[in-house]
C-alpha cells in the first residue's frame, strides 16, 4: 500500500492561527537552505524537507550532518556515556519494498534511549511537522516522536522542551504521549481530544480496517501541530489528541528534534511548515504568571587553564536549578551566581582539560546554552566558531562533552508542497 497520502491544508481559523501566521512563514529553496517567504495570501512553503534521497545507503549516520545535528548517549549505568554512535542510525532501502531511501534509527537496546536528531539552522515557535514512520515489532513499549521549542540543541531529558511521541502499546495499537520538561523534571502532560474536549484517542488498527490490521510493519503518517499554547497530534489524518501548555518556558521559539526510546523504526518524508512572522515577538503572552527564561548576550567564552571562568547571564531573579556540561551535572560547589555574573571554578574546569565544551544553565523559566573553550597557557585564541572543538562525540552536534574521568572525579557532574510518496506496492 502507499505511504498514507496526505495533503497539507493550511488555514488560520482551523488551527487557531492568526491571519498573519496563516499567510507568512519561512521557506526553503531547492538546496534546502532556509529563506524568508513572501507575505502572500498563499500558504507558506515548508521551511524544511527531507526525503533522505541525497544520502548513501549504509553510508553511516555522519553523512546526515549537512542538514542535521545528531547525538547519542550510551548509558550503561556506570557513567559510561558515549556520543554519536553512527551504527544506530543509517540510510536504508524502504522496508515495505517501495522505491527510495529512508532513515533507520535503532534504539532498541535498553537504556540506550538518549538519542536525538535535530534539524540544523531552524528554530520555530509555531509550526506543523509531518513525517512517515514504520515501526518494527517489539515486545517492549517503544516510542518515537519529536521534541520541540528547545532553547538549546540538547537531549529531551536534559533541556526545556515539549515532547510529542507515538508509543507502540501492541502490534495493533499506538497511543499519543506528550511531555513537558524543565531540565530533568520530566512529566507527562494531560491530553484531551483533538478539539479540546473529552479524552485523547489512540490509533487502533481495528478502528480503521481499511488501513490495515496492524500498526507495525507499515507506514503511518504523523502530524504534530504546534501553535502557541496548543499542541495537536494526528495519525493518518485521524485527529487524536491535544494538550494545552501555558508555561512560558514551553512557549518560545526553539529547535526541533527526532527522539526515540527502546525502538527500531524507519522515517521518511519529513516536512516542517513554519508560521512565525519574521520580526514578531517570539514569546507568547500567557495569562499564567511564569518565570522568564535566562538570557545571554554572549554565548561563547574562552578561558585559560588554571583560571576561573566568568559568564554574564540574566536570570531575571530566578535561581539556577541546574548547570550542566553536556550530560553531566555541575555540582553547586563548583559555581556561584552573583548578580549577573556566573563564576565556574578553575577546580572544575581543570577536570575537563583542553577543548571546547557546551553548557546548559536552567532556571524555573527555562534554559540557555553557552560554549566554553579551555586553552593552555600561551595558546592563541580560538575562533568563535569553535573549530576543532572537543564536544565529546567525533564532531557531532548537541550538548555532549566530557570524559569518563571527569565523571568519576565529580561523581556525575558534570519542503515543496508536494513531497515524495511511496509507489504502490
Amino acid at each position: 500500500m502507499n505511504k498514507f497520502a496526505f495533503g497539507l491544508t493550511i488555514m488560520g481559523l482551523a488551527l487557531g492561527v492568526s491571519s498573519a501566521h496563516a499567510i507568512s512563514g519561512i521557506m526553503a529553496n531547492a538546496e534546502g537552505e532556509v529563506t524568508d517567504s513572501s507575505t502572500s495570501e498563499e500558504a507558506p512553503l515548508p521551511a524544511f524537507t527531507e526525503d533522505f534521497e541525497s544520502y548513501e545507503i549504509d553510508g553511516g549516520g555522519a553523512q546526515l550532518g549537512t542538514k542535521w545535528t545528531n547525538a547519542w548517549f550510551r548509558h550503561s549505568g556506570d557513567f559510561d556515556e558515549g556520543a554519536c554512535d553512527d551504527s544506530h542510525f543509517s540510510i536504508q532501502a524502504d522496508p515495505a519494498g517501495g522505491e527510495g531511501k529512508v532513515l533507520h534509527i535503532d534504539t532498541a537496546t535498553k537504556n540506550e534511549s538518549f538519542f536525538y536528531l535535530t534539524i540544523k539552522d531552524l528554530q520555530a515557535k509555531n509550526f506543523i511537522i509531518t513525517y512517515d514512520v514504520y515501526f518494527e515489532p517489539s515486545a517492549n513499549t517503544p516510542w518515537t516522536g519529536i521534541n520541540c521549542r528547545k532553547p538549546v540543541d540538547g537531549r529531551y531529558n536534559g533541556v526545556t522542551n515539549v515532547m510529542m511521541n507515538s508509543r507502540l502499546w501492541s502490534n495493533a495499537n499506538i497511543g499519543p504521549d506528550m511531555y513537558r520538561s524543565v531540565d530533568d523534571s520530566f512529566a507527562p502532560v494531560q491530553m484531551t481530544g483533538y478539539d479540546g474536549t473529552g479524552s485523547a484517542l489512540g490509533y487502533n488498527a481495528a478502528d480503521y480496517p481499511e488501513e490495515g490490521d496492524k500498526v507495525v510493519e507499515r507506514w503511518l503518517h504523523i502530524k504534530c501541530e504546534v501553535i502557541d499554547e496548543k499542541f495537536k497530534y494526528s495519525i493518518n489524518d485521524h485527529p487524536l489528541a491535544m494538550a494545552t501548555i501555558n508555561k512560558k518556558s514551553a512557549l518560545n521559539k526553539g529547535f526541533i528534534s527526532f527522539v526515540s526510546c527502546v525502538c527500531k523504526a524507519y522515517y521518511d518524508n519529513v516536512e516542517v511548515t513554519v508560521f512565525d512572522v519574521p520580526g514578531e515577538d517570539d514569546s507568547f503572552s500567557s495569562e499564567e504568571e511564569t518565570a522568564q527564561a535566562p538570557t545571554m548576550e554572549q554565548t561563547a567564552y574562552t578561558v585559560k587553564e588554571g583560571e576561573d571562568l566568568t559568564v554574564k547571564v540574566n536570570t531575571y531573579g530566578e535561581r539556577i536549578t541546574s548547570l550542566k556540561m553536556g550530560a553531566h551535572e555541575v555540582l553547586q560547589k563548583y559555581f556561584d551566581l552573583n548578580g549577573d555574573t556566573l563564576t565556574i571554578s578553575k577546580e572544575y574546569l581543570s577536570t575537563l582539560g583542553e577543548g571546547t565544551f557546551n553548557f546548559v544553565l536552567t532556571t524555573n523559566g527555562g534554559s540557555v546554552g553557552f560554549r566554553v573553550t579551555i586553552q593552555k597557557e600561551g595558546q592563541s585564541p580560538a575562533s568563535s566558531e569553535g573549530e576543532g572543538e572537543k564536544t565529546g562525540g567525533n564532531g557531532c552536534g548537541g550538548v555532549i562533552a566530557g570524559t569518563f574521568g571527569a565523571v568519576l572525579v565529580l561523581g556525575g557532574i558534570a519542503s515543496a508542497l508536494a513531497i515524495k510518496r511511496k509507489k504502490e506496492l
